[in-house]
This record gives structure tokens, C-alpha cells and sequence, in this order.
């Protein structure tokens, strides 16, 4: 009995992850970058790491000069991860004015809200922003930010 439903257990892993996986391919590339935008806000890691492409790149040149030796530019998920996840942020909030495709380019218009944890409470910051995610073949081959850090305004919070 234990075997058989190890069998049908697997067998479903395997049959939602190509129905998942045949869905993501099916979407138009705003879908999916809208998608993978919420897993990425939310930072539900396993779920970006099925959008990117095997060679998926993060850019983000206006991060020269905040501690980095060079503007962010990480190559594949794993790097692109640990990137993001050492920035030592709780939540990213994406309020998206703006919102068009073209190309495979899906360009977001928004303010992100960052948490920072603090000990003495959560530091909020606003920061505008322009996401461009690129999508090819079903996968999210680039990430790229643009964001007004000099502009960002830290959110009190009642």
C-alpha cells in the first residue's frame, strides 16, 4: 500500500509540475512576468526559480555606489538569489502605475515598497522604479531595475 501511493504521490509531483510548467509556456509574456513579479515580491524562491532561464541575468545599473563594488549584475537563479536574499529585506511591495509589453519586454511603472526589519520596528522605504523583465520561450531570461534610491522616502508607519 505504502508503495503504491509513493507511485501515484510522484506521479503527481511529476504531472502538475509539466502541467505548471505547460501553462507558463501557454501564458503571454506579460502573464508570466506579472507571475513572477508577485513570487519575486513575496519572495517565494521556489517559485521564481521556476520562471528563470538557465542563463537568467539581473541587472540593475543604478545600484553603482550603495555598497556594491559595481552596479548588480548576478547570472543565474542561484547567484540572482542569494543577491536579492543579501540585501536583508522582509517584503517587497510593488504599487504598479504602469504596465506594457512589447517585445517580450514587459515594462512595470512603479513604486516598490521595501521593509527593512529593524530592531526597534520595520523601516519602510518608497522607492519609484522601472522593472523590465524580459521573457523568451516561457522563461524569464532578464531582470532588470532601475530604481530612484536618491528619491526613495522612508514611510512612517503608525
Amino acid at each position: 500500500m505504502y508503495r503504491l501511493f509513493s507511485v501515484l504521490a510522484v506521479s503527481a509531483i511529476i504531472t502538475a509540475s509539466a502541467t505548471a510548467r505547460q501553462s507558463s509556456v501557454e501564458m503571454s509574456p506579460q502573464e508570466i512576468a506579472e507571475h513572477y513579479l508577485t513570487a519575486y515580491s513575496s519572495q517565494d524562491w521556489d517559485t521564481v526559480r521556476t520562471y528563470y532561464a538557465e542563463d537568467a541575468v539581473f541587472i540593475d545599473p543604478t545600484s553603482l555606489g550603495l555598497g556594491f563594488n559595481n552596479s548588480i549584475n548576478w547570472t543565474g537563479a542561484d547567484e540572482i538569489i542569494s543577491g536579492v536574499e543579501g540585501w536583508g529585506i522582509s517584503d517587497i511591495e510593488y504599487q504598479v502605475h504602469n504596465i506594457y509589453e512589447s517585445s517580450g519586454r514587459v515594462i512595470f511603472q512603479a513604486d516598490a515598497m521595501v521593509t527593512y526589519p529593524n530592531p526597534d520596528g520595520d523601516v519602510l522605504v518608497n522607492y519609484p522604479i522601472t522593472t523590465i523583465i524580459t521573457v523568451v520561450d516561457g522563461h524569464v531570461t532578464e531582470h532588470r531595475d532601475y530604481t530612484d534610491y536618491a528619491g526613495g522616502s522612508r514611510i512612517t508607519q503608525d
